[in-house]
C-alpha cells in the first residue's frame, strides 16, 4: 500500500515539474545536482572557507586576464595554464580532504585552503600592479 502511494506521489510530482520544465531541462538539472554533490563531497563540503577560496580564484583569474589584456600580452595558452592551475588548487584541496579522512584529523583541508587563499590574494595584488 505504501509503495503504491509513494509511486503515485512521485508520478504526480514528475508530472508537476514537467509542466514547468522540458525533459532536457530536467536532465540538465539532475546532472548538475549530481556533479555538484560529487564536487562538494570531494572538497569536504561548501563552507565559508571554500567559498572564499572560490571567490579569490575567480577574482585572480579575472584580474589576470585583465592585466594581460591591458599589457597586450593576452595569449590563450597562458590563460588555459592559469585555468588549469586553478583546477589543480581544488585538486590539492580534495587530496587534503582524503588525508584528513585517512588520518582522522581536521587540519590538512583548512591548511590547504588557507595557504592557497593567501597565494590567490597575493596574486590579485600582483595583478593590480
Amino acid at each position: 500500500m505504501f509503495k503504491q502511494e509513494a509511486r503515485r506521489t512521485t508520478t504526480e510530482l514528475l508530472a508537476f515539474f514537467k509542466t514547468f520544465y522540458s525533459a532536457n531541462e530536467l536532465k540538465i538539472v539532475a546532472l548538475g545536482g549530481l556533479a555538484g554533490s560529487f564536487v562538494a563531497s570531494a572538497l569536504g563540503g561548501f563552507d565559508k572557507q571554500l567559498i572564499a577560496l572560490c571567490w579569490l580564484s575567480l577574482i585572480d583569474f579575472v584580474t589576470g586576464v585583465y592585466a594581460a589584456w591591458h599589457d597586450h600580452t593576452c595569449r590563450s595558452g597562458t590563460m588555459y595554464r592559469g585555468f588549469f592551475k586553478k583546477l589543480s588548487i581544488f585538486g590539492a584541496v580534495a587530496v587534503a580532504v582524503l588525508l584528513d579522512d585517512v588520518l582522522a584529523v581536521h587540519t590538512f583541508r583548512f591548511a590547504a585552503i588557507g595557504g592557497f587563499g593567501i597565494m590567490e590574494a597575493l596574486s590579485i595584488v600582483e595583478n593590480a600592479d
